[in-house]
């Protein structure tokens, strides 16, 4: 992988600062008598009722349950969900690297040797350049 990632790859530093700035977790979502859900910070139940760090958003009116309920979770686990995606992305560009670095090495010491570059390194290569034109062709 060159040292200078391309332009498209996405920079995590903005976003992992937005998380790091935001109200700390978990979060919840709350559906009170008139069906207006809100997201609230760290909410438990203790011996006085349903207490929380105060509220984080209010979902406005004009959805239907299902889909304010849906929305209130997702904001709700996104307060863990980024995190834990981040997480993922920096695992993986570590692996790309390690790979990415392993061809470089077979690749060297074939022309070292003046061998062909090794079919398996071709393939990943292929693959790797394949995932990063078509990133949607790489979900499971």
């Amino acid at each position: 992988m060159p040292d200078n990632p391309p332009a498209s790859q996405l920079d995590l530093a903005p976003i992992e600062a937005r998380a790091a700035a935001a109200t700390a977790g978990p979060w919840g979502s709350h559906r009170d008598l008139d069906a207006v859900y809100t997201v609230q910070a760290r909410p438990r139940t203790t011996r006085n009722g349903m207490e929380n760090d105060g509220d984080i958003a209010t979902l406005a009116p004009g959805r239907t349950d299902a889909e304010s309920y849906a929305n209130a979770r997702f904001i709700a686990h996104a307060r863990e969900d980024i995190d834990a995606m981040a997480d993922e992305i920096h695992r993986l560009r570590a692996q790309l690297t390690a790979v990415t670095a392993l061809c470089d090495e077979q690749d060297m010491a074939a022309r070292l040797f003046e061998f062909p570059t090794p079919e398996w390194v071709v393939a990943v290569r292929r693959t790797i350049e394949d995932a990063a034109t078509s990133p949607a062709a790489a979900r499971p």
